[in-house]
């Protein structure tokens, strides 16, 4: 079993397709205050001197059960959380493998030797290639990772930092190991248009320097609801992925079959892992929003026999649409593709929650029908957008290439119906 563990929600960034963050607020968002021990007053979780008392309760319960990784995500910035080296030291005195994920804005010279020195492997950001400083493309590549970072800060600073954050990473050793072809250094970033055409050279960048790469595609939730544009087209979707396939074929890697929702691999995660929250929430994973229970109520023993997660880890007998057929599926090459994708369809969809659970991923081009009933991959995946969410659009001014970019965006919208309705 693994746990994807989130320290409390509290950010340093504030990315426009933040799948956790609050559509309706406009700051970096903060979870609803907790009550201290004494009940004197209430606190920010993410200042509640308890919570890495608690959160240890629950990973003995996850260790009792089998655990084996865990993942510190953190729902937002996980190093914004007190103590999070308490916690991380807590689960490799236990032998459980821990990846930390994080943007890499509070990392010290410090804490990046203690992480290279308690084997803990690092996931950071960076949503562009690298490129030196007298190539064309430098500004506009710039203004896309502040784009997507959602930092204040001048948009040559904002790149020029994480691209040195990455290399002291490197400098500091995490992608040399013993064994070949693995490391300890990945980097992460979404599909969005605003780098989509960027992509494969990022890609083969981080091939070649032996960082790996979790690349995958966004969801129409959390802040990206404001932010429709970010969600690129099904056809888009199987030139990237074919596109990054041949380029790894041509680079000497071994053949594989291209599936969303991450380039050159695929997602598991709701086959063996658990999404706990700071909170004591348990999901199955970030995209899929049903809470199938509460560790403050509740054991983990008993969250696991949960209806819901019987179904999402048994799709085989309950997967709807073309995904049911599909040979990726019966060989476990893929797990019905993105799970979360396919629920956000369904509820962006209006559609109940055993459908959100059960949809084929519509983000995949081999499916054609998403549910038993006949709905279309594309009528919810490539719907056009409403009147309001076209005025929501971002129209990036500050570089030509970038105007024509959005503005052919919006043309491709609006030859398939500006007025439309539905969900994605």
């Amino acid at each position: 079993m693994g746990l994807k563990m989130n320290t409390p929600p509290t950010c340093n960034w504030k990315c426009p397709y933040c799948y956790a963050g609050d559509p309706e607020l406009h700051g970096r968002p903060r979870q609803p205050t907790v009550m201290t021990a004494n009940e004197s007053g209430s606190v920010p979780l993410h200042r509640d001197p308890a919570w890495e008392r608690r959160m240890e309760g629950w990973l003995e319960q996850a260790i009792a059960l089998g655990l084996q990784a865990v993942t510190v995500n953190g729902t937002f910035e996980p190093l914004a959380a007190p103590d999070w080296q308490d916690t991380i030291s807590f689960l490799q005195r236990r032998g459980i493998a821990v990846t930390l994920v994080t943007n890499g804005g509070l990392l010290t010279p410090e804490s990046i030797d203690w992480i290279v020195a308690s084997g803990v492997n690092l996931l950071t950001k960076l949503n562009v290639p690298v490129v030196g400083p007298d190539d064309p493309r430098r500004a506009r590549l710039a203004e896309v990772q502040k784009y997507l970072s959602g930092l204040p800060r001048d948009a040559e600073t904002v790149y020029a930092r994480q691209i040195a954050l990455i290399e002291r990473l490197e400098v500091a050793g995490l992608t040399v190991t013993d064994e070949p072809g693995r490391t300890r250094l990945g980097v992460e970033s979404v599909i969005a248009r605003d780098n989509l055409e960027f992509l494969p050279e990022l890609v083969a960048q981080l091939r070649e320097r032996n960082i790996y790469s979790h690349i995958e595609l966004s969801k129409l939730q959390g802040f990206a609801r404001t932010n429709p544009h970010l969600v690129i087209r099904r056809a888009e979707i199987e030139e990237l992925f074919e596109t990054v396939r041949r380029q790894d074929a041509a680079m000497g890697y071994e053949p594989y079959q291209a599936k969303p929702p991450c380039l050159a691999g695929a997602c598991y995660e709701n086959l063996y892992r658990l999404d706990l929250h700071a909170d004591g929430a348990v999901r199955p994973c970030p995209g899929i929003e049903t809470t199938i229970g509460d560790l403050n109520r509740q054991p983990l023993a008993e969250v696991l026999g949960s209806p819901a997660l019987a179904v999402i880890r048994n799709l085989d007998d309950h997967i709807q649409g073309d995904c049911r057929d599909c040979d990726l599926l019966a060989t476990r090459q893929c797990y019905g593709g993105c799970r979360g994708t396919a629920y956000q369809a369904m509820a962006n969809s209006g559609r109940g929650e055993y459908e959100r659970w059960t949809a084929s991923d519509p983000s995949c081009w081999r499916v054609h029908r998403v549910l038993d009933d006949g709905t279309l991959a594309q009528d919810v995946l490539d719907r056009a957008l409403t009147t309001d969410e076209i005025a929501r659009l971002r129209l990036p001014d500050l570089v030509e290439a970038g105007a024509a970019g959005a503005a052919g965006a919006i043309g491709a919208i609006g030859a398939a119906g500006a007025t439309g309705e539905g969900a994605r």
